[in-house]
């Protein structure tokens, strides 16, 4: 008998703390709050809020079906956003094809922390990629500096997220970045002046780029 009662105690019990927690309305909020809206700045044809040719040397830029070509500038060229840049925390997102050079083929200049950084792709030679500049080093001398090979002809998606403690980078769904901004000194290489607050460029290499989408994040930025 007192085994029974137990046992019946304890399914009761349960059956509260399942009827509790349903009904919790903090939870409901949980999973009811909407994924933050992507806001679309470059679809592949509108360009209107951007500028080009912000390193002097192409006024225009050529199109093609999808996209803007970024022509083989030297030493770069580039487009910059002329409307509201995000503020972190924000998500970032890029797709672009190196076409064909032999430096970096992506770079993207954006705010952060009231200061800027810049992710460069396949730098140095085409092959460095990292955050400029953190402590007065720029992305081939700190510790976000990681070597990839980026074959011509090869389009990439790029994911970043950005807040004033942290910089989170993804290449095709994998990570390639993951940099700690605590304590850190940020600054930008004076080249990329002409992407402040928010622009994209590349150096001695031609790319197209098809897309531009940002979205801002709560305040926590990251996932778990």
């Amino acid at each position: 008998m007192w085994a029974g009662g137990m046992w019946g105690g304890a399914l009761a019990g349960a059956a509260l703390l399942a009827a509790c927690a349903a009904s919790d309305p903090t939870r409901e909020v949980a999973a009811e709050a909407p994924t933050p809206p992507w806001q679309e700045l470059f679809d592949g044809r509108d360009l209107s809020s951007w500028k080009t040719g912000v390193f002097g040397e192409f006024p225009e830029f050529d199109r093609v079906e999808d996209g803007v070509v970024i022509p083989q500038g030297v030493p770069l060229a580039g487009l910059t956003y002329q409307g509201e840049p995000p503020t972190p925390p924000f998500e970032a997102e890029f797709e672009v094809t190196k076409e064909y050079g032999a430096d970096f083929f992506f770079s993207v200049t954006f705010p952060v922390r009231g200061e800027h950084l810049t992710l460069v792709l396949g730098g140095w030679g085409g092959v460095v990629c990292g955050l400029s500049c953190l402590d007065g080093e720029d992305a081939s001398g700190n510790e976000t500096r990681t070597l990839r090979v980026f074959p011509d002809g090869t389009r990439y998606r790029i994911s970043m997220v950005v807040t004033d403690e942290r910089v989170r980078v993804d290449l095709d769904g994998e990570g390639l970045i993951d940099a700690d901004l605590r304590g850190r000194e940020l600054e930008l290489r004076p080249e990329v002046d002409p992407s402040v607050p928010f622009g994209v460029a590349s150096f001695a290499t031609q790319t197209i780029l098809h897309r531009v989408r940002v979205r801002q994040l709560g305040p926590g930025g990251f996932g778990p």
